[in-house]
């Protein structure tokens, strides 16, 4: 326990950021999931949860030790930009390894298309998801999700098609395509990127196979029928809202 908590000092006595790239990237996954915020805020965050930490442990670590040995906002930039580009070679990896095993029974890789396109505050947003099967580390067989990207895309079904291309694209496996297939597509029925008018823009695109098929999100359409219900019986209070948007 006493070379733990050396170990943990050690890392705030230079005079900047040495946290090694397991740390970096478990602080970075971390930080890109508090949506919306600023990197000073993640900054300050990361500060006050080491901060908190010394004095759980009884650890005596100054505020300049503590302020030279957390990220600053550019190095904070950096591990999430290498975060991103790691996870991104990852995936390709995983997708063309399972693609090659599939192969050789002579059976293309199914991939399957989640996309979402709404408001929230004031900002329009269209994610993107990809999930396919595979076999893990032990063997098993699990099914793997990848979020693409976020980004504002377009209303318009033509629009949100060529978004979705555009991102699919960063994913290089054009050359992999009698290897692998974009069978299926899910999502809203409602809004601009509904599910029905972007699957034909995306198959005019070449991005869904010819044999693709689509489903809309039963989740959504059983929300709706609790909030329709609920309006009616006690008119649009607190409790809708939560039905509406949970």
């Amino acid at each position: 326990m006493a070379r733990a908590a050396q170990n943990l000092v050690d890392v705030f006595r230079g005079e900047q950021c040495i946290m090694g790239e397991e740390i970096q990237d478990l602080l970075s996954c971390y930080a890109v999931a508090a949506a919306g915020a600023s990197d000073w805020a993640k900054q300050s965050l990361v500060c006050g949860t080491f901060k908190a930490a010394f004095k759980i442990m009884g650890l005596d670590v100054d505020a300049e030790s503590l302020a030279n040995g957390c990220p600053s906002l550019g190095t904070i930039a950096n591990w999430e930009f290498r975060l991103a580009a790691g996870s991104l070679a990852s995936v390709i990896h995983d997708i063309k390894k399972d693609a090659e095993r599939l192969k050789e029974v002579d059976m293309p890789l199914h991939i399957s298309l989640i996309t979402d396109h709404g408001n929230r505050k004031g900002v329009d947003h269209l994610v993107k998801v990809i999930m396919w099967s595979s076999i893990d580390a032990k063997g098993n067989r699990v099914i793997r999700r990848f979020n693409l990207d976020i980004d504002a895309g377009e209303h318009t079904a033509v629009g949100a098609a060529e978004a979705i291309k555009r991102s699919l694209s960063v994913l290089g496996l054009e050359e992999e395509r009698d290897n692998l297939r974009f069978s299926h597509l899910h999502g809203d029925r409602g809004g601009g990127g509904a599910v029905q008018s972007i699957f034909p823009e995306l198959q005019s695109l070449e991005v869904l196979h010819i044999l693709a098929t689509w489903t809309n999100c039963m989740l959504h359409a059983l929300q709706k029928a609790l909030e329709t219900a609920s309006i009616r019986t006690f008119g649009r209070t607190a409790l809708t809202y939560i039905i509406a948007h949970s």
